[in-house]
């Protein structure tokens, strides 16, 4: 009887234990600044002054349509926007991010670029 009492005991502490766990893609990554930037908060901004200007991802382009969030979602979802911004570091063109602007970049990504 003591021994069905001990292992209830454990078994209850280890269900309590993994019940309150969270998974770490379950968190916000928070950014050096203390922020978690999306979309609509901060990331417009960057995206309309550096990516959906004349000539590159706007509206009828063969790149794609970053002048809306819905216009770059099937190149976050498939990883090219990833890629090129924070991989290869080759877009924008005739552009350079700063080092904060980057680690804006990031941490948007780590975050599943939200919308808002």
């Amino acid at each position: 009887m003591k021994k069905l009492l001990t292992s209830l005991v454990i078994i209850g502490i280890v269900s309590v234990c993994i019940s309150s766990c969270k998974k770490d893609e379950d968190r916000e990554a928070i950014c050096e600044d203390g922020s978690t930037p999306t979309y609509d908060s901060e990331m417009r901004t960057f995206v309309e002054s550096k990516c959906a200007v004349s000539g590159c991802h706007v509206y009828g382009s063969s790149d794609g349509n970053y002048s809306t969030y819905s216009g770059m979602i099937e190149d976050i979802n498939n990883g090219k926007f990833s890629n090129r911004v924070l991989d290869r570091q080759d877009m924008p063109k005739n552009s350079t991010l700063s080092q904060d602007e980057l680690n804006k970049f990031k941490c948007w990504a780590d975050n599943d670029y939200r919308e808002n």
